[in-house]
């Protein structure tokens, strides 16, 4: 920073006491001026010798060379004690850093002008003889004090008569502003003593003497210092309009955020009267009810805790968001405000060779001023909103939704005419298989069958649950044999009696896998295609491969492609989004895909160190990627940035996203759990006891109505389980599959499955 202080006094005699005011008035803003301006901010002394780093702070040459020695007395780097930023020695070290003149010149001024407006500035003794007189005026080509005698004798000397001389009042009262000799100082050139620095090259951006243009820069382009001070203005004028843009942009920035973070507080406040107000209303309506139903308090209330404690959590984290950003921003306008109010000082007050020997850190300091960016904060932050519900006491609402809801079509393959479904006793039901009375039943026969509007005439009518039919769906691997008249089948322990019926539409086999290989994973794409990742036993030598399978029509064999796509050297999981893209975990990076080539990669465990182990993406094309060994998902966006990272304890092998949920099964404890997008657990069920003794649970997936299928395994065979959206077990919908691991929906509403070593496709009959 460089400055030139005026204490502009008028010249009038004021009355004693208006005068000692005004004295102790100058007097303080030059104490001010000292200790915020003029004081080393290592030995708190004013400067002597004062020294300029690299990001333009000034300590004093002796504090630097005593600083140094505490840091790396051998070392090229000084570290700034005030910023930490780091300044290159060159030559003799600390010695030849840039001289601050303009501080050493105002330090100067300012001591003299303190000197004469003292109390006892009026014993200032004459500089001129050895005669101690009272000094009554200053010699400004001398830099002396003169008694009477002294200032006669300096008018009268030929020399001396061009000289400037002002009387002490005119200097204590502002009229003459005292200015220090060191502002007028040339630099001299180091090579040659006796020259002065007066020109500029621009070939070697450097401040030079005659003698050196002569010598070393003959054929250089030379400018005079003017010309070249003149340029360098220009350029740090346009970089200083640029930070300031930016300081403006950083207080916008500020502001905004403040004022997010108080609609924050609002809909916070608001969102937590309306969790409130919705269980005091629950609760009292509960009161009036019979006494039974005061069960359902304690209920409500805990569900109200739980409401308020994530809302809390999250307002909390969404406030140390905006506080973080507010500090940040803070931060950067208050050093950004600092660096500008130094580099306008500089311009203004430092000669021209100052200007151009600090050209390029001058410049390099205001680019990296430009070069920040304000940490924003999303709008989305601010929303925080609470649904009620029917059934429970609502939920939470992190994301202002969409207003206009859009009308569902129906699932593809399947017919738009309403579907009904019938109860028919044995008699009712001509031509089909006998099955034994289910276990708590009556003895009459049943079975169950799906018909339209148009073919339930004359039987028994019901009404359907809204949105879903009210029968469960049942799946069954039969061949073309079975189906036909029907297979009998005793039923396993733990497991619905009602005989499934499903087929399987096509099985291809025609792979050629090793016998150390096996199918694991599956994913469907929109135009009846399939992918099926193959993977071999751990230490078999053998490569994982991608198969691309186009569902058949018929019964004819199903082509099999094996795509060619570079860059995939370990490939461990593979998933598909809606709009057909490939997304694959090979290594520890999740690379994306589309059908010409790939998108982009990323890295989505960098803090975890460990090998992702299961992969999905939801309809948003939201990525969740897993890790069992450290018991977390890592949720990110489409562009791969990290959203969050949850909790997932007990995650495995295979994992499925829908509606905000994520749902995944663990082999060896056999459970089958659900959390949402925050890490909030919603269901863990224990799948021991809805199969065989041997089995354990593999693939996962969900239908378009979130019901949950799970593939279940006990060498060689195993079975698909079906739980509803809320994690209730309804039964088992597909027996006898070869092997099966991962398993998927196409868009027809087909299950897929890797079975073994071969891939199968079921359907609904």
């Amino acid at each position: 920073m460089f400055f030139i202080f005026r204490l502009n006094v008028h010249p009038f005699t004021p009355s004693p006491t208006v005068k000692m005011a005004s004295n102790v008035t100058a007097q303080s803003v030059l104490e001010k001026i000292s200790v915020d301006h003029l004081e080393c901010s290592i030995c708190t002394n004013r400067f002597r010798q004062p020294k300029l780093l690299d990001c333009l702070h000034s300590f004093c040459l002796q504090c630097l060379q005593e600083l140094r020695q505490s840091q790396d007395p051998s070392g090229t780097k000084l570290t700034c004690p005030l910023c930490r930023c780091e300044t290159t020695l060159k030559g003799s070290g600390v010695a030849d850093l840039p001289n601050n003149f303009a501080f050493s010149a105002l330090v100067e001024e300012v001591t003299m002008q303190e000197k004469l407006l003292e109390v006892k500035g009026s014993e200032i003794k004459c500089q001129a003889c050895d005669e101690e007189n009272q000094a009554i005026s200053r010699c400004m080509d001398c830099d002396h004090f003169l008694c009477q005698e002294c200032q006669k004798a300096h008018e009268r000397m030929t020399a001396m008569k061009s000289h400037k001389i002002y009387t002490l009042a005119q200097l204590r009262s502002g009229e003459i502003v005292y200015k220090s000799k060191l502002r007028e100082e040339v630099p001299k050139c180091c090579k040659h003593p006796d020259q002065n620095l007066n020109i500029y090259c621009n070939s070697c951006e450097q401040v030079i003497c005659t003698t050196c243009s002569v010598l070393d820069h003959a054929k250089h382009s030379l400018t005079g210092l003017p010309e070249a001070a003149e340029k360098c203005k220009k350029k740090v004028t346009k970089m200083v309009q640029k930070s300031e843009r930016r300081k403006k942009e950083l207080r916008n920035t500020i502001e905004k955020t403040c004022k997010s973070c108080k609609e924050l507080d609002t809909m916070f406040a608001n969102a937590q009267k309306k969790v409130s107000k919705k269980a005091h209303q629950e609760i009292t309506k509960i009161q009036q009810e019979v006494a039974k139903i005061q069960l359902g308090i304690p209920k409500i209330q805990n569900e109200e805790e739980k409401l308020k404690q994530e809302m809390g959590r999250i307002y909390q984290e969404r406030v140390t968001t905006f506080e973080a950003a507010q500090a940040n921003n803070s931060k950067e306008v208050t050093q950004t405000e600092h660096k500008l109010e130094e580099v306008k000082q500089l311009m203004n007050q430092a000669s021209c060779c100052e200007i151009l020997e600090l050209e390029q850190k001058l410049l390099h300091n205001l680019s990296e001023l430009t070069g920040k960016q304000p940490q924003q904060v999303p709008d989305k932050f601010t929303f925080m909103d609470f649904e009620e519900g029917e059934r429970s006491l609502g939920r939470l609402i992190l994301e202002e939704e969409p207003k206009a809801a859009v009308e569902p079509s129906p699932r593809p393959g399947r017919s738009c005419v309403e579907e009904k479904w019938e109860l028919k006793t044995e008699e009712q039901s001509r031509g089909a298989a006998k099955q034994s009375p289910r276990p708590g039943r009556s003895g009459v026969k049943e079975k169950w069958e799906l018909k339209t509007e148009e073919q339930s005439r004359g039987a028994a009518k019901q009404s359907p649950r809204p949105g879903r039919s009210i029968v469960k769906e049942k799946w069954v691997l039969k061949t073309e044999e079975q189906s036909r008249g029907g297979a009998k089948q005793s039923p396993r322990p733990g497991r619905s009696c009602v005989k499934e019926k499903w087929k399987l539409k096509t099985e291809i086999k025609n792979f050629e896998l090793s016998v150390s290989s096996f199918m694991s994973l599956v994913a469907a794409l929109s135009n009846n295609q399939i992918l099926a990742l193959a993977l071999s036993v751990p230490f078999s030598g053998e490569r994982e491969t991608l198969f691309t399978v186009i569902i058949p029509k018929s019964h004819q064999e199903s082509p099999i492609i094996r795509p060619q796509i570079n860059g995939l050297t370990n490939v461990r999981c593979i998933a598909v989004s809606k709009d057909n893209k490939l997304f694959v975990i090979d290594g520890q990076k999740v690379k994306v895909f589309s059908k010409q080539h790939q998108l982009h990669q990323f890295k989505p465990g960098k803090w975890l160190h460990s090998q992702p182990t299961c992969l999905a993406v939801d309809d948003s094309n939201l990525i969740a990627v897993g890790y069992d060994g450290k018991n977390e998902i890592s949720l990110h966006n489409p562009d791969g940035s990290r959203i969050r990272r949850l909790p997932a304890p007990m995650i495995g092998d295979y994992l499925t996203m829908h509606n905000h949920h994520l749902i995944y099964t663990n082999w060896l404890n056999k459970r089958l759990v659900c959390v949402d997008y925050y890490g909030a657990s919603v269901f863990s069920v224990d799948m021991t006891s809805n199969m065989q003794e041997g089995y354990y649970p593999n693939g996962v997936c969900c239908d378009s109505d979130g019901s949950i299928y799970v593939a279940v395994f006990g060498h060689p065979t195993g079975d698909i389980l079906h739980y509803s959206p809320n994690g209730k077990y309804i039964g088992c919908v597909i027996n006898g599959c070869s092997d099966p691991r991962g398993i998927t929906f196409t868009v027809d509403g087909d299950l897929v499955v890797a079975a073994g070593q071969s891939v199968q496709i079921y359907h609904r009959v």
